[in-house]
Protein backbone atom coordinates (compact mmCIF):
# COMPACT_ATOMS: atom_id res chain seq x y z
CA UNK A 1 0.00 0.00 0.00
CA UNK A 2 1.42 3.40 -0.98
CA UNK A 3 2.09 5.54 2.06
CA UNK A 4 0.60 8.96 2.71
CA UNK A 5 3.17 11.79 3.01
CA UNK A 6 3.89 12.89 6.58
CA UNK A 7 2.14 16.22 6.01
CA UNK A 8 -0.92 14.57 4.47
CA UNK A 9 -2.38 14.71 0.99
CA UNK A 10 -2.99 18.46 1.19
CA UNK A 11 0.20 19.60 3.00
CA UNK A 12 -0.07 23.36 2.51
CA UNK A 13 -3.83 23.68 2.72
CA UNK A 14 -4.48 23.15 6.42
CA UNK A 15 -4.07 26.85 7.25
CA UNK A 16 -6.65 27.80 4.63
CA UNK A 17 -9.24 25.13 5.30
CA UNK A 18 -12.55 26.20 6.81
CA UNK A 19 -13.83 24.15 9.72
CA UNK A 20 -17.37 24.04 11.05
CA UNK A 21 -19.20 21.83 13.53
CA UNK A 22 -22.68 20.67 12.64
CA UNK A 23 -24.13 18.72 15.52
CA UNK A 24 -22.00 15.60 15.92
CA UNK A 25 -20.25 16.18 12.58
CA UNK A 26 -17.12 18.14 11.69
CA UNK A 27 -16.94 19.54 8.15
CA UNK A 28 -13.71 20.75 6.57
CA UNK A 29 -14.23 22.64 3.31
CA UNK A 30 -11.75 23.68 0.67
CA UNK A 31 -13.31 25.63 -2.17
CA UNK A 32 -16.34 25.66 -4.47
CA UNK A 33 -16.70 22.92 -7.04
CA UNK A 34 -16.01 23.46 -10.73
CA UNK A 35 -18.30 23.15 -13.77
CA UNK A 36 -18.37 19.33 -13.66
CA UNK A 37 -19.63 19.19 -10.08
CA UNK A 38 -18.52 17.14 -7.07
CA UNK A 39 -17.59 13.47 -6.81
CA UNK A 40 -18.04 11.93 -3.36
CA UNK A 41 -17.55 8.60 -1.65
CA UNK A 42 -18.88 7.50 1.74
CA UNK A 43 -16.34 5.56 3.80
CA UNK A 44 -17.33 2.75 6.20
CA UNK A 45 -16.52 4.83 9.30
CA UNK A 46 -19.28 7.28 8.38
CA UNK A 47 -17.03 9.96 6.89
CA UNK A 48 -17.47 11.46 3.42
CA UNK A 49 -14.71 12.53 1.03
CA UNK A 50 -15.65 14.99 -1.74
CA UNK A 51 -13.38 16.19 -4.56
CA UNK A 52 -13.80 18.20 -7.72
CA UNK A 53 -14.80 15.89 -10.58
CA UNK A 54 -12.82 17.80 -13.21
CA UNK A 55 -9.71 18.12 -11.02
CA UNK A 56 -9.71 15.27 -8.45
CA UNK A 57 -6.65 16.77 -6.73
CA UNK A 58 -8.84 19.60 -5.43
CA UNK A 59 -10.49 18.94 -2.10
CA UNK A 60 -14.06 20.19 -1.83
CA UNK A 61 -15.01 18.84 1.59
CA UNK A 62 -14.36 16.26 4.28
CA UNK A 63 -17.18 15.32 6.64
CA UNK A 64 -16.21 13.30 9.73
CA UNK A 65 -17.72 12.46 13.10
CA UNK A 66 -16.74 15.06 15.68
CA UNK A 67 -16.69 12.71 18.69
CA UNK A 68 -12.95 12.20 18.10
CA UNK A 69 -12.15 14.02 14.85
CA UNK A 70 -8.42 14.25 15.61
CA UNK A 71 -8.32 10.47 15.38
CA UNK A 72 -10.25 10.33 12.12
CA UNK A 73 -8.20 8.31 9.58
CA UNK A 74 -9.56 10.50 6.79
CA UNK A 75 -8.63 13.77 8.51
CA UNK A 76 -5.15 12.48 9.36
CA UNK A 77 -4.59 11.23 5.80
CA UNK A 78 -5.68 14.58 4.39
CA UNK A 79 -3.68 16.93 6.63
CA UNK A 80 -1.33 14.79 8.71
CA UNK A 81 -1.56 14.21 12.45
CA UNK A 82 -0.49 17.73 13.41
CA UNK A 83 -2.76 19.27 10.81
CA UNK A 84 -5.75 17.26 12.06
CA UNK A 85 -5.12 18.47 15.62
CA UNK A 86 -4.83 22.06 14.40
CA UNK A 87 -8.16 21.84 12.58
CA UNK A 88 -9.90 20.36 15.61
CA UNK A 89 -8.49 23.10 17.85
CA UNK A 90 -9.67 25.79 15.45
CA UNK A 91 -13.14 24.28 15.28
CA UNK A 92 -13.41 24.44 19.05
CA UNK A 93 -11.95 27.92 19.57
CA UNK A 94 -13.48 30.11 16.84
CA UNK A 95 -16.72 30.20 14.97
CA UNK A 96 -15.33 31.05 11.56
CA UNK A 97 -11.62 30.78 10.73
CA UNK A 98 -10.12 33.31 8.40
CA UNK A 99 -9.13 32.08 4.96
CA UNK A 100 -5.66 33.27 4.05
CA UNK A 101 -5.14 34.83 0.66
CA UNK A 102 -2.11 33.95 -1.40
CA UNK A 103 -1.13 33.72 -5.07
CA UNK A 104 -2.52 30.83 -7.08
CA UNK A 105 -0.27 27.81 -6.40
CA UNK A 106 1.44 25.89 -9.14
CA UNK A 107 0.21 22.42 -9.89
CA UNK A 108 2.30 19.28 -10.26
CA UNK A 109 3.04 20.15 -13.90
CA UNK A 110 4.66 23.44 -12.92
CA UNK A 111 1.99 25.80 -14.22
CA UNK A 112 -0.54 27.93 -12.38
CA UNK A 113 -4.18 27.34 -13.16
CA UNK A 114 -7.24 29.53 -13.03
CA UNK A 115 -9.86 27.82 -10.89
CA UNK A 116 -12.11 28.56 -7.94
CA UNK A 117 -11.00 28.01 -4.38
CA UNK A 118 -7.66 28.34 -2.61
CA UNK A 119 -6.59 24.73 -2.66
CA UNK A 120 -3.58 23.58 -4.67
CA UNK A 121 -3.02 20.42 -6.68
CA UNK A 122 -0.67 17.78 -5.27
CA UNK A 123 0.34 14.54 -7.03
CA UNK A 124 -0.65 12.27 -4.13
CA UNK A 125 -3.94 14.12 -3.74
CA UNK A 126 -4.61 13.62 -7.45
CA UNK A 127 -4.09 9.85 -7.17
CA UNK A 128 -6.34 9.57 -4.12
CA UNK A 129 -8.93 11.85 -5.71
CA UNK A 130 -9.11 9.56 -8.73
CA UNK A 131 -10.25 6.76 -6.42
CA UNK A 132 -13.02 9.02 -5.14
CA UNK A 133 -14.14 9.73 -8.71
CA UNK A 134 -14.02 6.02 -9.61
CA UNK A 135 -16.12 5.20 -6.56
CA UNK A 136 -18.60 7.86 -7.60
CA UNK A 137 -18.73 6.45 -11.15
CA UNK A 138 -19.31 2.93 -9.88
CA UNK A 139 -22.25 3.98 -7.71
CA UNK A 140 -23.93 6.28 -10.25
CA UNK A 141 -27.13 4.41 -11.10
CA UNK A 142 -27.72 6.67 -14.12
CA UNK A 143 -24.68 5.22 -15.92
CA UNK A 144 -24.54 2.17 -18.17
CA UNK A 145 -23.90 -1.07 -16.21
CA UNK A 146 -20.77 -1.84 -18.25
CA UNK A 147 -19.33 1.58 -17.37
CA UNK A 148 -19.89 0.90 -13.68
CA UNK A 149 -18.29 -2.55 -13.89
CA UNK A 150 -15.17 -1.20 -15.61
CA UNK A 151 -14.98 1.57 -12.97
CA UNK A 152 -14.98 -1.08 -10.23
CA UNK A 153 -12.24 -3.07 -12.00
CA UNK A 154 -10.01 0.02 -12.15
CA UNK A 155 -10.91 0.95 -8.56
CA UNK A 156 -9.77 -2.48 -7.33
CA UNK A 157 -6.52 -2.29 -9.30
CA UNK A 158 -5.63 1.21 -8.09
CA UNK A 159 -6.33 0.87 -4.37
CA UNK A 160 -3.09 -0.97 -3.41
CA UNK A 161 -0.82 1.57 -5.15
CA UNK A 162 -2.60 4.78 -4.14
CA UNK A 163 -1.71 6.93 -1.11
CA UNK A 164 -4.45 6.56 1.51
CA UNK A 165 -5.63 3.48 -0.37
CA UNK A 166 -6.10 1.70 2.95
CA UNK A 167 -9.09 3.98 3.59
CA UNK A 168 -10.77 2.43 0.55
CA UNK A 169 -9.92 -1.22 1.36
CA UNK A 170 -13.18 -1.78 3.29
CA UNK A 171 -15.08 -0.68 0.18
CA UNK A 172 -13.56 -3.34 -2.09
CA UNK A 173 -15.89 -6.22 -1.24
CA UNK A 174 -19.09 -4.13 -1.55
CA UNK A 175 -17.78 -2.68 -4.84
CA UNK A 176 -16.95 -6.13 -6.22
CA UNK A 177 -20.37 -7.46 -5.21
CA UNK A 178 -21.95 -4.46 -6.94
CA UNK A 179 -20.04 -5.18 -10.15
CA UNK A 180 -21.00 -8.85 -10.07
CA UNK A 181 -24.68 -7.95 -9.63
CA UNK A 182 -24.51 -5.77 -12.76
CA UNK A 183 -23.10 -8.46 -15.06
CA UNK A 184 -26.50 -9.95 -16.08
CA UNK A 185 -27.73 -6.55 -17.31
CA UNK A 186 -24.46 -5.38 -18.92
CA UNK A 187 -23.97 -5.43 -22.69
CA UNK A 188 -20.33 -6.42 -23.37
CA UNK A 189 -20.45 -5.53 -27.07
CA UNK A 190 -18.77 -2.09 -26.74
CA UNK A 191 -15.62 -3.81 -25.44
CA UNK A 192 -15.02 -5.13 -28.94
CA UNK A 193 -14.58 -1.61 -30.28
CA UNK A 194 -12.02 -0.50 -27.74
CA UNK A 195 -8.40 -0.82 -28.77
CA UNK A 196 -6.67 2.13 -27.09
CA UNK A 197 -6.60 0.73 -23.56
CA UNK A 198 -6.89 -3.00 -24.26
CA UNK A 199 -3.55 -3.71 -22.56
CA UNK A 200 -4.45 -1.58 -19.52
CA UNK A 201 -7.75 -3.41 -19.22
CA UNK A 202 -5.96 -6.76 -19.43
CA UNK A 203 -3.48 -5.81 -16.68
CA UNK A 204 -6.17 -4.44 -14.38
CA UNK A 205 -8.43 -7.37 -15.21
CA UNK A 206 -5.69 -9.79 -14.16
CA UNK A 207 -5.27 -7.88 -10.90
CA UNK A 208 -9.02 -8.05 -10.31
CA UNK A 209 -9.16 -11.77 -11.09
CA UNK A 210 -6.25 -12.53 -8.77
CA UNK A 211 -7.92 -10.88 -5.78
CA UNK A 212 -11.62 -11.40 -6.42
CA UNK A 213 -11.95 -14.01 -9.18
CA UNK A 214 -13.74 -16.44 -6.87
CA UNK A 215 -16.10 -13.78 -5.56
CA UNK A 216 -16.94 -12.25 -8.95
CA UNK A 217 -16.63 -14.93 -11.65
CA UNK A 218 -19.14 -13.11 -13.84
CA UNK A 219 -16.93 -10.02 -14.04
CA UNK A 220 -13.87 -12.13 -14.89
CA UNK A 221 -15.84 -13.94 -17.59
CA UNK A 222 -16.99 -10.62 -19.01
CA UNK A 223 -13.42 -9.31 -19.25
CA UNK A 224 -12.08 -12.54 -20.74
CA UNK A 225 -14.69 -12.60 -23.50
CA UNK A 226 -12.94 -9.70 -25.20
CA UNK A 227 -9.88 -11.89 -25.83
CA UNK A 228 -11.81 -14.65 -27.56
CA UNK A 229 -11.46 -14.36 -31.32
CA UNK A 230 -14.84 -15.89 -32.06
CA UNK A 231 -16.65 -13.43 -29.80
CA UNK A 232 -14.69 -10.47 -31.14
CA UNK A 233 -15.43 -11.49 -34.74
CA UNK A 234 -19.12 -11.83 -33.93
CA UNK A 235 -19.17 -8.30 -32.61
CA UNK A 236 -18.28 -6.47 -35.82
CA UNK A 237 -21.80 -5.14 -36.36
CA UNK A 238 -21.94 -1.34 -36.02
CA UNK A 239 -22.56 -0.25 -32.46
CA UNK A 240 -24.46 2.94 -31.58
CA UNK A 241 -21.51 3.80 -29.35
CA UNK A 242 -18.83 2.93 -31.91
CA UNK A 243 -18.14 6.45 -33.29
CA UNK A 244 -17.32 7.79 -29.85
CA UNK A 245 -15.28 4.72 -28.97
CA UNK A 246 -13.01 4.71 -32.02
CA UNK A 247 -12.53 8.46 -32.05
CA UNK A 248 -14.44 9.25 -35.23
CA UNK A 249 -15.23 12.88 -35.89
CA UNK A 250 -18.81 14.02 -35.66
CA UNK A 251 -18.20 16.29 -38.65
CA UNK A 252 -16.14 14.12 -41.04
CA UNK A 253 -16.35 10.56 -42.28
CA UNK A 254 -12.76 9.85 -41.28
CA UNK A 255 -11.24 10.32 -37.87
CA UNK A 256 -9.16 13.52 -37.69
CA UNK A 257 -5.42 13.44 -37.40
CA UNK A 258 -4.20 14.43 -33.92
CA UNK A 259 -2.51 17.54 -35.29
CA UNK A 260 -5.70 18.62 -37.03
CA UNK A 261 -7.70 18.14 -33.84
CA UNK A 262 -5.29 20.22 -31.82
CA UNK A 263 -5.36 22.95 -34.43
CA UNK A 264 -9.09 23.42 -33.97
CA UNK A 265 -9.86 27.02 -33.09
CA UNK A 266 -12.25 27.38 -30.18
CA UNK A 267 -15.16 29.81 -30.35
CA UNK A 268 -14.20 33.26 -29.12
CA UNK A 269 -17.67 34.20 -27.94
CA UNK A 270 -18.10 34.27 -24.19
CA UNK A 271 -21.42 32.88 -23.05
CA UNK A 272 -21.39 34.30 -19.55
CA UNK A 273 -23.36 37.38 -18.59
CA UNK A 274 -21.08 40.43 -18.54
CA UNK A 275 -20.84 42.18 -15.18
CA UNK A 276 -21.98 45.82 -14.93
CA UNK A 277 -19.39 48.59 -14.85
CA UNK A 278 -20.15 49.38 -11.21
CA UNK A 279 -21.44 47.14 -8.44
CA UNK A 280 -21.44 48.04 -4.75
CA UNK A 281 -22.50 45.46 -2.17
CA UNK A 282 -23.03 46.74 1.37
CA UNK A 283 -24.05 44.75 4.42
CA UNK A 284 -26.02 46.87 6.85
CA UNK A 285 -26.48 45.04 10.11
CA UNK A 286 -26.56 41.24 10.24
CA UNK A 287 -29.35 40.66 7.70
CA UNK A 288 -29.74 43.61 5.30
CA UNK A 289 -27.82 43.52 2.02
CA UNK A 290 -27.89 46.61 -0.23
CA UNK A 291 -26.72 46.25 -3.83
CA UNK A 292 -26.14 49.28 -6.08
CA UNK A 293 -25.13 49.14 -9.73
CA UNK A 294 -24.91 51.23 -12.87
CA UNK A 295 -28.36 52.27 -14.09
CA UNK A 296 -29.81 50.41 -17.04
CA UNK A 297 -32.98 50.45 -19.11
CA UNK A 298 -33.20 46.65 -18.85
CA UNK A 299 -35.41 44.94 -16.29
CA UNK A 300 -32.88 43.39 -13.90
CA UNK A 301 -32.91 41.67 -10.54
CA UNK A 302 -30.41 40.95 -7.78
CA UNK A 303 -30.22 37.34 -6.70
CA UNK A 304 -28.33 35.92 -3.69
CA UNK A 305 -27.41 32.22 -3.60
CA UNK A 306 -25.38 30.06 -1.26
CA UNK A 307 -22.00 29.66 -2.92
CA UNK A 308 -21.58 26.00 -2.01
CA UNK A 309 -25.01 24.66 -3.00
CA UNK A 310 -26.55 27.38 -5.23
CA UNK A 311 -29.64 27.46 -3.00
CA UNK A 312 -31.59 30.67 -3.61
CA UNK A 313 -31.58 32.84 -0.46
CA UNK A 314 -33.12 36.12 -1.63
CA UNK A 315 -34.01 38.10 -4.74
CA UNK A 316 -35.27 41.61 -5.41
CA UNK A 317 -35.75 43.89 -8.44
CA UNK A 318 -33.32 46.73 -9.12
CA UNK A 319 -34.99 50.16 -8.93
CA UNK A 320 -33.58 53.53 -9.91
CA UNK A 321 -32.33 55.45 -6.85
CA UNK A 322 -30.55 58.66 -7.82
CA UNK A 323 -27.80 57.86 -10.31
CA UNK A 324 -27.70 54.13 -9.60
CA UNK A 325 -30.04 51.16 -9.63
CA UNK A 326 -30.54 49.79 -6.12
CA UNK A 327 -32.01 46.72 -4.41
CA UNK A 328 -32.39 45.69 -0.77
CA UNK A 329 -32.43 42.05 0.30
CA UNK A 330 -32.73 40.17 3.58
CA UNK A 331 -30.34 37.25 4.10
CA UNK A 332 -29.73 34.88 7.05
CA UNK A 333 -27.68 36.73 9.69
CA UNK A 334 -25.28 33.84 10.32
CA UNK A 335 -23.92 33.79 6.76
CA UNK A 336 -20.48 35.20 6.03
CA UNK A 337 -19.78 37.23 2.88
CA UNK A 338 -17.68 34.34 1.57
CA UNK A 339 -20.72 32.04 1.79
CA UNK A 340 -22.93 33.95 -0.63
CA UNK A 341 -22.90 34.67 -4.35
CA UNK A 342 -24.51 37.99 -5.34
CA UNK A 343 -25.69 37.97 -8.95
CA UNK A 344 -27.32 40.57 -11.20
CA UNK A 345 -29.46 38.93 -13.88
CA UNK A 346 -32.00 39.87 -16.51
CA UNK A 347 -35.63 39.31 -15.58
CA UNK A 348 -36.14 36.57 -18.20
CA UNK A 349 -33.11 34.73 -16.83
CA UNK A 350 -34.67 34.87 -13.39
CA UNK A 351 -37.84 33.31 -14.77
CA UNK A 352 -35.85 30.42 -16.20
CA UNK A 353 -34.27 29.76 -12.81
CA UNK A 354 -37.62 29.82 -11.04
CA UNK A 355 -39.05 27.37 -13.56
CA UNK A 356 -36.46 24.58 -13.30
CA UNK A 357 -33.29 25.45 -11.37
CA UNK A 358 -32.42 21.94 -10.25
CA UNK A 359 -32.88 20.50 -13.75
CA UNK A 360 -30.63 23.13 -15.33
CA UNK A 361 -27.90 22.63 -12.72
CA UNK A 362 -28.03 18.84 -13.09
CA UNK A 363 -27.78 19.20 -16.87
CA UNK A 364 -24.84 21.61 -16.52
CA UNK A 365 -22.96 19.21 -14.24
CA UNK A 366 -23.62 16.26 -16.54
CA UNK A 367 -22.52 18.24 -19.61
CA UNK A 368 -19.36 19.19 -17.71
CA UNK A 369 -18.66 15.56 -16.88
CA UNK A 370 -19.26 14.52 -20.48
CA UNK A 371 -16.81 17.22 -21.58
CA UNK A 372 -14.23 16.18 -18.98
CA UNK A 373 -14.46 12.56 -20.11
CA UNK A 374 -13.95 13.52 -23.76
CA UNK A 375 -11.05 15.75 -22.73
CA UNK A 376 -9.35 12.97 -20.79
CA UNK A 377 -9.50 10.62 -23.76
CA UNK A 378 -8.09 13.38 -26.04
CA UNK A 379 -11.24 13.86 -28.15
CA UNK A 380 -10.53 17.57 -28.46
CA UNK A 381 -13.35 18.57 -30.78
CA UNK A 382 -16.04 16.78 -28.83
CA UNK A 383 -14.69 18.12 -25.53
CA UNK A 384 -14.85 21.70 -26.83
CA UNK A 385 -18.39 21.21 -28.09
CA UNK A 386 -19.51 19.86 -24.73
CA UNK A 387 -17.76 22.59 -22.75
CA UNK A 388 -19.67 25.16 -24.79
CA UNK A 389 -22.93 23.43 -23.85
CA UNK A 390 -21.85 23.28 -20.21
CA UNK A 391 -21.02 27.00 -20.20
CA UNK A 392 -24.40 27.87 -21.71
CA UNK A 393 -26.23 25.94 -19.00
CA UNK A 394 -24.28 27.52 -16.14
CA UNK A 395 -24.85 30.94 -17.70
CA UNK A 396 -28.58 30.16 -17.87
CA UNK A 397 -28.75 29.93 -14.07
CA UNK A 398 -26.60 33.04 -13.72
CA UNK A 399 -23.49 31.26 -12.43
CA UNK A 400 -20.93 33.34 -14.32
CA UNK A 401 -17.96 31.88 -12.45
CA UNK A 402 -18.62 28.30 -13.52
CA UNK A 403 -19.74 29.45 -16.96
CA UNK A 404 -16.39 31.19 -17.38
CA UNK A 405 -14.49 28.14 -16.19
CA UNK A 406 -16.32 25.91 -18.66
CA UNK A 407 -15.80 28.38 -21.52
CA UNK A 408 -12.10 28.63 -20.65
CA UNK A 409 -11.73 24.89 -21.22
CA UNK A 410 -12.40 25.47 -24.92
CA UNK A 411 -9.26 27.60 -25.22
CA UNK A 412 -5.72 26.36 -25.64
CA UNK A 413 -4.78 27.78 -22.24
CA UNK A 414 -7.79 26.41 -20.39
CA UNK A 415 -7.81 22.95 -21.93
CA UNK A 416 -4.13 22.09 -21.76
CA UNK A 417 -4.34 20.49 -18.32
CA UNK A 418 -5.53 17.02 -19.24
CA UNK A 419 -5.68 14.20 -16.73
CA UNK A 420 -5.02 10.53 -17.28
CA UNK A 421 -8.06 8.84 -18.76
CA UNK A 422 -10.11 6.34 -16.80
CA UNK A 423 -10.71 2.99 -18.48
CA UNK A 424 -14.42 3.72 -18.71
CA UNK A 425 -13.85 7.06 -20.49
CA UNK A 426 -13.66 5.21 -23.80
CA UNK A 427 -17.23 4.07 -23.15
CA UNK A 428 -18.28 7.75 -23.10
CA UNK A 429 -20.00 7.33 -19.71
CA UNK A 430 -21.85 10.66 -19.73
CA UNK A 431 -22.52 10.83 -23.46
CA UNK A 432 -26.23 10.21 -22.87
CA UNK A 433 -28.40 11.58 -20.11
CA UNK A 434 -30.51 9.20 -17.99
CA UNK A 435 -33.43 9.67 -20.40
CA UNK A 436 -31.41 8.53 -23.42
CA UNK A 437 -30.76 11.91 -25.02
CA UNK A 438 -27.32 12.28 -26.57
CA UNK A 439 -25.15 15.06 -25.14
CA UNK A 440 -23.53 17.20 -27.83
Amino acid sequence: MAEVPEGGLYPLDVSRARVERDGDRLEVTGGPFGPAGVSSVDLPDGSTWSVDHLDPARLIALDVESADPAGSPLLVAAFGGDGAMLLVDRAGSIDRPEVAERPEPEDQWGAARSRPGPFGSWPDAADAGRLVVLGDLAQDTALDPLVRIIAVVEFVARVPRTPAGDLFEPLLVPMVDLAESLVPVADPTPLAYIDGWGKRLAVMGDSFAERFGDRAPGVVELLERRDRDEWFAASVAPSPMAPALVGESLWDDAAPEPAAALAYVAPETRLAYEAPETRIVERIGPSLLVVSTTRSSDDRWVRVLRRDSLVLLAQAPLRLDGLLDRAELLIPPDLHEDDIDVQIVDADQLTNLQRRPADIIRAAVRAGRAAASAERRRDVRLAMQRWVECAELWAEVGDTERADLAADRTSTAGGRFRREAFLCDDLDPYGHDPYGHEIA
